[in-house]
Formats: structure tokens, C-alpha cells, sequence
């Protein structure tokens, strides 16, 4: 029974090393080379994005169902997040939806998610939700940080290349850090608005677009 025990455990760590390297590709390799089909332009640290002109990003007429979407992006950070000792709790109201790109409403959950998995504290607590309020669907992800961020910092997180904590290595901070920036176009495309701020002892993103009433394709 022991040595049944210590193999599923050995198992396990290879499953979740094997996730790990995954994202790791996913976020290094494979997305940094959508950025041009989702319409987002980010400069290099020598302030040389390779475009003046403003990025554009075509929205396709369905509607897109939040909470599937959300559930199916959320599962390997949920798994790397278990990995590392931390608690992810997800929340999605369904029927939900937004009018806009699904290409590129997933690569903002995956972005949020992925720096909330990275920064979250130790053992601490990551919450996820999606919901409605009003005319607007608010998608919110926040965890808990070892030290709170000044509103400046706060609002500083969406600059180019920002890093809050210039003594995180470059490897934890995952490049130039342009995520979060390219998460705040994405928000801007569909006509919404992202903010970061401390509450309750954790960072916490909002993103805030308008709801919509058309019924998805396949509904």
C-alpha cells in the first residue's frame, strides 16, 4: 500500500511537470505569436512596437458564453495552482455572455489567471469569478499577495514592461512583462475597462464589458 502511495505521488509530480512545461510553451512560444491576429501591438524595451498605427481587432457577430469558456481555460492553472499548494475557487454565472472575440477573451482569462497562479503567496487563495451587474458582465480574478501594492503600483501593473517587484527574476516575472498590458488591450477592443486594486488583502483585476444579448451560436 506504501509503495502504491509513493508511485501515484510520483505520478502526479510528472503530470504536473508536464502542465508546467506546457504553459510555460503556451505563454513563451505559442501565444506571443497571435498577438498579431488578435490586432495588439506591444513595443520591445526600446520603445520599438513595429507599427504606429493604432492595433485593430475584428469582432465576429456571436455572442461568446462566459462561463464555459472560463471553466475550460481555468482547468490546468487549476491543476498548477493544486500543485503548488494554493486554492483556486472559481464562480461563473451561466448564461453569461459578451459580444466579441473568443480568441481573444481567452487569452485575457489565461493571462489574468496565469499571473494570479504565478504572484498568489505561498499557500494562499486565488478566487475567480464571472457574473453580471447591470448592462455589464465583470470578470474579476484576485490572490493573495505576501505585501499590498500601492494604488500607484496598482495602476502601474498594465504599463509596458512594469514590474512591480524590479527584485523578482526574470523567469518568475515571465519576460518583458507585457501580459498584463496586452490584457488591458484586449479589455479596450471590447469597448470595456480592466483596474487593479488591493481589497481584503489581495490584488485584485476587474474587467468590466457590456453584456450581451445575442444568442450564441449552438444555444
Amino acid at each position: 500500500m506504501k509503495k502504491h502511495r509513493v508511485l501515484r505521488n510520483i505520478l502526479i509530480d510528472i503530470v504536473c511537470a508536464g502542465l508546467a512545461l506546457v504553459i510555460f510553451a503556451l505563454f513563451h512560444h505559442v501565444l506571443p505569436r497571435q498577438q498579431q491576429s488578435l490586432g495588439i501591438v506591444i513595443s520591445d524595451p526600446n520603445g520599438n512596437s513595429g507599427a504606429d498605427s493604432a492595433p485593430t481587432l475584428t469582432l465576429p457577430e456571436d455572442a461568446v458564453m462566459i462561463a464555459p469558456l472560463l471553466r475550460e481555460t481555468a482547468d490546468p492553472f487549476l491543476a498548477m495552482a493544486e500543485y503548488q499548494g494554493k486554492t483556486m475557487t472559481l464562480e461563473a454565472e451561466d448564461g453569461l455572455a459578451v459580444h466579441g472575440d473568443r480568441a481573444s477573451l481567452e487569452r485575457l482569462m489565461s493571462t489574468l489567471l496565469d499571473n494570479a497562479v504565478k504572484y498568489a503567496s505561498g499557500d494562499g487563495n486565488i478566487i475567480v469569478r464571472a457574473r453580471a451587474e447591470g448592462r455589464h458582465a465583470l470578470l474579476t480574478v484576485a490572490n493573495d499577495v505576501p505585501e499590498p501594492l500601492t494604488q500607484e503600483q496598482c495602476r502601474q501593473l498594465f504599463d509596458r514592461f512594469y514590474r512591480a517587484d524590479p527584485s523578482r527574476n526574470k523567469d518568475k516575472q515571465g519576460g518583458f512583462g507585457i501580459g498584463l498590458a496586452i490584457a488591458a488591450a484586449i479589455v479596450e477592443k471590447h469597448g470595456g475597462s480592466i483596474t487593479a486594486g488591493m481589497e481584503d488583502g489581495r490584488l485584485k483585476f476587474t474587467c468590466r464589458m457590456m453584456r450581451s444579448i445575442r444568442t450564441p451560436s449552438g444555444a
